[in-house]
């Protein structure tokens, strides 16, 4: 996947997870898929250096599900990466409620940096991290660079069970350590 130019785990993560996933849902060719996550945007909130707090905008990518399956690795972490780029004078938000199928969307977060490994109340620092949120059907998410014990994990909502055994598949044929 080196093509010279630099990318970030993020972006490298969220390219191969896209490009599996759209493969594993076989929607049409030409269906629209959307890449959805949330960017850092304390720059432009004027928070100050050392700010710990929120301060994001979500983020779209969209292509056409030939496009995501099809094209390279790359050329989807630049995309992605553009996204991030693009300056948030406004969130992404209205064009998301604008989406007609909604599984055609995945939105991706990353905990790497977030620190939620470190603290230690008594008892060591945590074995696992973990999230918690409501069972959404209409909303395929992943989470994705959970901090556990010296390596990454992804956890994941993106798929319909139908649809699990061809993204671990996709995901395999991608050479990359899963499970």
């Amino acid at each position: 996947m080196n093509s010279g130019q630099p990318c970030t785990v993020f972006e490298a993560v969220a390219a191969v997870l896209w490009r599996c996933r759209t493969r594993a849902i076989s929607s049409g060719p030409e269906a629209l898929t959307v890449l959805f996550f949330p960017t850092n945007a304390r720059a432009y909130a004027g928070a100050k250096e050392g700010y710990y707090g929120n301060c994001l905008v979500w983020r779209l990518v969209t292509a056409t599900a030939r496009a995501v399956a099809n094209g390279d690795v790359m050329n989807l972490v630049k995309m992605i990466h553009a996204a991030k780029d693009r300056v948030p004078d406004q969130s992404d938000m209205d064009q998301l409620l604008q989406l007609p199928d909604w599984y055609n969307l995945l939105r991706i977060t990353s905990w790497r940096n977030i620190g939620f490994e470190a603290p230690d109340f008594g008892a060591g620092t945590p074995t696992r991290v973990m999230a918690h949120w409501p069972l959404q059907r209409d909303l395929p998410k992943c989470t994705a660079c959970i901090p556990c014990m010296d390596e990454y994990n992804v956890l994941s909502t993106c798929v319909k069970e139908e649809h699990s055994s061809a993204f671990l598949h996709e995901l395999a044929d991608m050479h990359l350590n899963y499970i």
